[in-house]
């Protein structure tokens, strides 16, 4: 039976921010927990995996020369910063490194199995609704963190809000694209959902990039008017709810 390693990637990152969402709730009930980053050495080990044992005979030598490179600069400062915590150390280059192997993951897989690209897209539609539910739901329920220590913002279970709000920021970019070629109360509705969390989350790199967004989307030269009914009306009705609630 032949291994499909971009199905078992992409149920690895399917249940990432699910395996982030228990973490946090560890951290909150038992107040420690290691789930999430064990999770994700998981994963970036995986990364390393495909692109080592499939990617030699396939892509050019100097990318990985480049990226061992890169693995030993970042440890080398991350040691001559702090010794004594080489653990820490390692997990943080771990959490700087997953990205670009993950990438490198990829494009390997895209070269062997062509189902490649088909799950990377199942990936996207699982986080274009189950992210903004994730910071909602907890929202509604009132638990989770804040995103600040004052007790501004809301975001969930997810430890880290300049990370969880990038996100909800591509996915929202993500959510506005597919509108623009569908036209469908799904992808309204999820464009409406991902703005709410990030109004919730509150972070100023969220409310630069949403009025960004609004600004590109409202001057879109074929959807100029739709875009100005639906978004600017759910804009300033949340907007209002978040004043009403401070």
């Amino acid at each position: 039976m032949k291994v499909r390693y971009s199905s078992i990637l992409k149920w690895m990152l399917i249940f990432s921010p699910i395996v982030d969402n228990i973490n946090g709730y560890l951290l909150i009930s038992k107040g420690n927990s290691n789930i999430s980053g064990t999770y994700k050495t998981f994963i970036f080990l995986f990364c390393l995996v495909i692109v080592f044992t499939k990617g030699l005979k396939k892509v050019k030598n100097i990318r990985f020369t480049f990226m061992t490179i890169i693995i030993v600069l970042q440890l080398l400062v991350f040691e001559f910063q702090n010794a004594k915590e080489f653990f820490y150390n390692i997990s943080i280059l771990i959490k700087l490194l997953t990205p670009i192997v993950l990438i490198m993951a990829v494009h390997v897989l895209e070269i062997y199995d062509h189902t490649t690209r088909i799950c990377i897209d199942k990936i996207s539609r699982f986080y274009c609704w189950f992210f903004p539910l994730s910071l909602i739901i907890p929202i509604i329920l009132d638990i989770g963190y804040t995103t600040y220590r004052s007790g501004e913002g809301k975001k969930g279970f997810y430890y880290a809000g300049n990370e969880i709000s990038i996100i909800m920021v591509m996915i929202l970019a993500l959510e506005i694209e597919k509108y623009k070629n569908i036209r469908s109360k799904t992808n309204l509705l999820n464009i409406i959902l991902g703005v709410v969390s990030i109004l919730y989350l509150g972070t100023k790199t969220g409310y630069f990039s949403l009025i960004i967004l609004i600004l590109v989307a409202l001057y879109s030269q074929k959807y100029k008017q739709k875009y100005c009914k639906y978004i600017s009306i759910c804009t300033k009705c949340f907007a209002g709810i978040m004043v009403c609630n401070k």
